[in-house]
């Protein structure tokens, strides 16, 4: 609905006049936002933005057709985006 750009760029408007920290939440579905480009790609999108990055492992139930991801794929993540 709003362009990405103009979402990161409110949210810089927004740290610059209040000092505080945004928190962004990403969800990790194994196989479609685990990799790490995807956390490569996050880092390079957000790294403008002071920020928090509140990483989520999908929690599986039955029906979604997603997966959580391993936890070595996890924690390789989270050191990517380190």
């Amino acid at each position: 609905r709003w362009p990405l750009e103009q979402l990161l760029e409110a949210c810089r408007e927004h740290c610059r006049q209040t000092n505080d920290k945004v928190t962004f939440e990403y969800v990790l579905l194994k196989g479609v936002t685990d990799s790490l480009e995807d956390a490569k790609a996050l880092y390079h999108l957000t790294k403008s933005v002071p920020c928090k990055i509140n990483i989520i492992p999908f929690n599986e139930h039955p029906g979604s057709g997603f997966h959580r991801p391993t936890e070595e794929s996890i924690i390789r993540f989270q050191n990517e985006l380190i």
